[in-house]
């Protein structure tokens, strides 16, 4: 089972190390082979100003069962 945890200014160095994985896709989409931490600044910025969330996608350690989605 996956988990969706929202992305929180706390987990940049996660999320840092996650997208700096795929070097090329960050050549094609950013002009660069590495994201720093002010360029997550800057991507958090705009989600907030767009009024939309990030979320990293974890795997989850244990089966939650009846697990519920609710929408905010």
């Amino acid at each position: 089972m996956i988990l969706f945890e929202k992305s929180s200014e706390s987990q940049m160095k996660i999320e840092q190390k996650i997208i700096n994985t795929n070097t090329e896709y960050n050549w094609i989409a950013y002009d660069k082979d590495r994201l720093e931490v002010e360029d997550l600044l800057k991507q958090h910025q705009e989600a907030e100003d767009l009024k939309t969330q990030r979320f990293l996608i974890k795997k989850a350690k244990q089966v939650y069962r009846n697990f519920r989605v609710w929408h905010v």
